[in-house]
């Protein structure tokens, strides 16, 4: 088992995961809006594998899709951060930025700073050169959010193949940001905030 990395920001604490999230992640992952870039929602017997599943990436490695609570309470609001890419996956193997938030707290700037957060652990701590990011063609607010955080729009489009082929959501498009990148932004907002 790896040493727990839990980083937190100014409003968020990125966790590993608890027994008691099971309920509110099977809620997170019926929710049909929040799922409508997926192929489908899941059931609670599918939500259960994927929490053990990033439970057991965090246990292996320390830093996975974290759960995400507010500070302020301590309220689960849904999972970000970065993990190894599924091996099925044409840009494995990589490290790849990975968020989904209940809706309740969608607009609040709570992905993006989640993102931070993970972006400082992945290029601070763990010394990785590059985070990827892919959703589906359709999924303009997770593109927005990408190109956001200063990541940059790869000119390929794959399809997905987790996806169902005949699925509209099949196409996705794939997002970068390099360590070098990455400096860059921050030494210009520090020296901005001078």
């Amino acid at each position: 088992m790896a040493r727990l990395i839990q980083p937190d920001s100014k409003r968020l604490v990125l966790r590993q995961w608890r027994e008691e999230d099971r309920g509110d992640f099977a809620n997170l992952n019926a929710d049909s809006q929040v799922m409508r870039f997926f192929p489908c929602t899941l059931n609670r017997i599918k939500s259960n594998k994927l929490l053990n599943a990033l439970k057991e990436h965090i246990d292996e490695y320390g830093w996975g899709y974290w759960a995400v609570e507010l500070k302020e309470n301590g309220k689960f609001i849904g999972y970000a951060g970065i993990k190894h890419a599924s091996a099925e996956l044409p840009f494995s193997p990589s490290v790849v930025l990975g968020c989904r938030l209940s809706r309740d707290f969608w607009g609040r700037g709570y992905a993006s700073e989640a993102a931070k957060a993970a972006f400082a652990i992945a290029f601070e701590r763990l010394n990785i050169n590059e985070i990827l990011g892919c959703t589906a063609l359709q999924n303009l607010p997770s593109q927005r959010m990408m190109h956001g955080l200063g990541m940059s729009r790869d000119p390929s489009i794959f399809d997905h193949p987790l996806v169902p082929e005949n699925s509209p959501l099949r196409p996705h498009c794939l997002y970068r940001l390099s360590f070098d990148a990455w400096w860059d932004q921050r030494d210009r907002k520090l020296s901005q905030a001078v």
